[in-house]
């Protein structure tokens, strides 16, 4: 009796279609990309995308320089819809955003939405 060989690899799925995604530059997956707008005539709020951050990871670290949030991101990746096979891909993500000098900093504060961290930061009276 001769045994045969299967040529198996160790992830049966085709990961090309989701390279990008966990390239160092964030490819398409750019969980903490952020938009800032002023919010009114007396304060600014950054918007961060937090959708593929798990809440409980997030990290707000200020000081008189920046605001860095850090976070695990995941991503879940299946290789058809009636395939109950898949992959989580997880990675640390962080964000600086460079802060004006004179804000107060015990005034920051931040509230958490289902897709966004809002960051308000009031301006001195």
């Amino acid at each position: 009796m001769k045994t045969q060989q299967q040529e198996r690899s160790i992830l049966p799925l085709d990961l090309t279609s989701i390279i990008r995604l966990i390239e160092s530059d964030g490819g398409y997956f750019a969980p903490l990309s952020y938009a800032i707008e002023q919010s009114s005539p007396i304060e600014t709020t950054i918007h961060i995308d937090i959708q593929q951050c798990d809440p409980d990871s997030i990290n707000i670290t200020i000081d008189a320089m920046e605001l860095s949030v850090s976070a695990e991101a995941s991503f879940n990746f299946q290789e058809n819809m009636a395939s109950a096979q898949s992959i989580d891909l997880k990675r640390d993500v962080n964000v600086r955003i460079p802060l004006a000098p004179g804000i107060s900093i015990s005034s920051i504060h931040s509230k958490i939405t289902d897709d966004n961290l809002i960051i308000t930061i009031p301006y001195a009276n």
